[in-house]
């Protein structure tokens, strides 16, 4: 079993997101793939659950807020700046 996490940072505005990720052989002779992974927001282990609290505590106190999903063609109206002028 192997476990990543991956620790996306957005340039436009101060939020963040956490994605964790697992990956594993897939044995079964009748398998359509050589693995098996997948990933969530949640932690599959101890070490993720543990590096996400560490990171949460260090960039909330930093100012960022954490977002858990992400909104593809999202748009807003150009005359009102989203982030200040």
């Amino acid at each position: 079993m192997q476990y990543t996490s991956t620790l996306m940072i957005s340039k436009l505005a101060p939020i963040y997101y956490i994605q964790h990720e697992f990956e594993v052989d897939h044995v079964d002779p009748s398998n359509m793939s050589p693995i098996l992974d997948g990933f969530d927001v949640q932690p599959y282990c101890k070490q993720q659950y543990f590096l996400e609290v560490e990171v949460d505590n260090w960039l909330i106190q930093l100012g960022y807020a954490e977002i858990n999903e992400v909104i593809c063609n999202l748009r807003f109206k150009e005359e009102k700046p989203l982030f200040g002028s």
